[in-house]
């Protein structure tokens, strides 16, 4: 009679084990397949601005007295040779699939997950967790308006061949987004919100350097080659150059200040995730929660 009653119970335990295991190969399977779409969208965005350069880079062609055209920013290559048309091809491919289809699907996948509900789902967060994690409830979007300022800011570097024209542009869009953000203010840090202020109003810094950089500052200056370091500088070209100092001095302590703003950020949101991740671990050992959700159903259920 034992035999008889201990064959079913010895039969049940095998197909438990099978189910788990099966269930195991599944778990591992989707953690995969979700880790290959996070770090490959993560390698998009790290990259994203670089892209952008490069294919706006291509359809970048000046002409030659001797009638050739020549990429701008690779004379050693000739425009619509055979390699040249090589890059455009690329080039047409990666500008509606990745440069404007990445933040559209992101816009898509986040909008839905916002009306759905669905937002702290672990599929979700575990592909799509890095792009709204961020941002507050109702901007977990605002990393598609990131994109779109990479986009526009490179378009404007390449597109433009005017340097004045380039830096005037540069600093209308920046203001626009430095607006943006300052009424949105879409982080969940209160710090990462003052940092992207800072690194905003630094880039405008620059770019208005660039502006009273390329011709001369003063009104006495006008029309007169002005060159620090010589010893025979013109007297008209004195307060110039000390203006010019004194906006470089200035450009280093922006610099100092924002690169300390970014270490102070980072130590202290460093802080915020260890102390995050302990406290998840502790209300998990206290709810007696397996990260393994096969490990976690079979313990409750048992």
């Amino acid at each position: 009679a034992c035999v008889a009653t201990s064959l079913p119970i010895s039969h049940v335990i095998a197909k438990v084990r099978g189910k788990a295991s099966e269930v195991d190969f599944k778990t591992l399977l989707a953690e995969a397949k979700s880790k290959l779409i996070n770090q490959t969208l993560s390698f998009i965005i790290i990259v994203y601005h670089t892209l952008c350069l490069k294919c706006f880079m291509v359809f970048r062609c000046d002409v030659f007295p001797d009638g050739k055209s020549y990429l701008h920013f690779a004379p050693d290559t000739e425009c619509w040779t055979q390699s040249h048309k090589g890059m455009v091809a690329v080039a047409c491919l990666y500008i509606p699939v990745v440069l404007f289809g990445v933040p559209l699907f992101m816009l898509h996948v986040v909008r839905k997950a916002m009306r759905e509900g669905t937002l702290h789902d672990q599929h979700i967060q575990s592909r799509y967790g890095f792009f709204y994690g961020r941002y507050d409830t109702e901007y977990k979007w605002w990393e598609c308006m990131i994109m779109v300022r990479r986009i526009a800011i490179a378009f404007v570097s390449v597109a433009i061949d005017t340097s004045m024209l380039q830096a005037a542009i540069t600093i209308v869009v920046l203001l626009l987004l430095l607006n943006l953000h300052t009424a949105t203010r879409p982080f969940v840090s209160d710090m990462i919100d003052t940092l992207e202020v800072f690194t905003l109003c630094g880039s405008i810094f620059y770019a208005l350097a660039g502006l009273l950089f390329y011709p001369s500052i003063t009104q006495k200056a006008q029309g007169e080659i002005c060159v620090g370091g010589e010893e025979e500088a013109v007297s008209v070209c004195q307060e110039e150059l000390r203006f010019k100092d004194v906006i470089s001095v200035l450009l280093l302590v922006w610099t100092a200040c924002t690169l300390a703003v970014s270490f102070f950020v980072a130590f202290f949101r460093i802080r915020e995730i260890r102390a995050s991740g302990a406290a998840t671990r502790i209300i998990k050992e206290k709810l007696q929660i397996a990260d393994d959700p096969v490990e976690s159903s079979l313990s409750l259920g048992g």
